[in-house]
């Protein structure tokens, strides 16, 4: 898809936190906290020269007895800057809202 493009093309990281915010109800949430920066370790497909910025932003619900998620929802933003000398900057954004629930028989 899109991303796996982009991520070829101009390749990140993403550095995550896990938060536990509760435990309540044999449910733990966890906040989730993501930053996305260039990858100064993989070489890029592009021969542009580029910056990535962003974030993701979420939480989720665990079942404790399980582990299995029981509900999640997080938005990812980013950009990236493309740096051409003769042209100026091109910027691409992308957002990403992410929502899972279990199935419910």
């Amino acid at each position: 898809g899109l991303f796996y493009w982009i991520w070829e093309l101009f390749p990140g990281v993403c550095e995550v936190t896990w938060t536990l915010k509760s435990r309540e109800g044999g449910a733990a949430i966890i906040d989730v906290h993501s930053t996305i920066k260039a990858d100064p370790d993989k070489k890029s497909k592009s021969p542009l020269d580029y910056n990535i910025s962003g974030s993701e932003e979420g939480a989720i619900a665990l079942e404790e007895a399980t582990g299995l998620i029981v509900v999640g929802k997080s938005t990812v933003r980013a950009s990236i800057v493309v740096e051409r000398a003769s042209l100026g900057n091109s910027v691409i954004r992308l957002e990403s809202l992410f929502s899972i629930e279990r199935f419910k028989e």
